[in-house]
């Protein structure tokens, strides 16, 4: 689900440095973001750089590919990928 939510960012920003407006990008996403979730998703592109969303979708593929991959507790996973990601 975060993800998903990273990727929608991702899509959103690419659009914008397209020269795309907010809008307008919004309008290219499929499927349809809920018009609740505007706001905050407009929040959101503020935030975040293009390559921190990047970034950030890394950390996390990499985090689920350990977490199937382990027989360690998920908790010892995802503390590891944590601690790698804040020295990055």
């Amino acid at each position: 689900m975060l993800t998903g939510s990273l990727l929608k960012l991702h899509q959103i920003k690419s659009y914008m440095e397209d020269g795309q407006t907010f809008e307008e990008s919004l309008k290219s996403i499929r499927p349809p973001i809920f018009f609740k979730e505007r706001n905050m998703l407009k929040s959101q592109i503020q935030c975040w750089s293009m390559q921190d969303i990047e970034n950030t979708i890394e950390t996390l593929r990499t985090l689920e590919v350990n977490l199937k991959k382990t027989a360690v507790g998920a908790n010892e996973v995802f503390a590891v990928t944590l601690m790698q990601a804040q020295n990055n």
